[in-house]
């Protein structure tokens, strides 16, 4: 009968024991895990500044281009007023002379060729303007899909692992 207590109580201890290392195993692990979740916090919260000053710079620089477009745009407007005068001014002299009347015409071919120039120059100002938007808006939002699946899967990781801790 003492040998059958002595026994149990040998059995008692070793399941005390290992209890107790499990226990120890659990908070160590479990600290760990804490201290994931908020590495990966920090992580996401950096990001999340990484990303508003990136969605800043982004900004800026599409309200720089859409004023340099909105510049380009009141040249060509000055452009054209300054022809539809030459023209008025041109027809009126064309009936004072011959001559008057080529120099004229080489004026009005000029600023023809001025305002041609300008247009295609503030075409292909708004097409590169656009092109950078998109080109950054794409960077952007990959960026930011990137940084979501990354931290999204460590909470997820930390979350599982956390899971199956708390089911031991």
């Amino acid at each position: 009968r003492q040998e059958s207590s002595t026994t149990l109580a040998r059995h008692a201890d070793a399941h005390r024991a290992e209890l107790a290392e499990r226990e120890s195993t659990f908070l160590n692990e479990r600290e760990r895990l804490q201290q994931e979740l908020v590495a990966a916090q920090e992580e996401a919260a950096s990001n999340a500044r990484m990303q508003a000053d990136a969605i800043r710079r982004l900004q800026d620089e599409s309200l720089q281009l859409k004023r340099s477009i909105a510049e380009a745009n009141d040249a060509t407007a000055r452009l054209e007023s300054n022809l539809a005068n030459v023209r008025d001014e041109a027809a009126s002299k064309l009936r004072d002379s011959d001559g008057q009347r080529r120099s004229l015409a080489e004026e009005v071919e000029r600023l023809k060729a001025a305002l041609s120039l300008s247009k295609a120059e503030t075409k292909k100002a708004k097409k590169v303007a656009r092109d950078m938007l998109n080109q950054q808006k794409a960077q952007v939002t990959q960026l930011l899909e990137e940084h979501s699946s990354s931290i999204f899967g460590r909470m997820k990781s930390v979350l599982s692992a956390e899971n199956s801790d708390d089911e031991d």
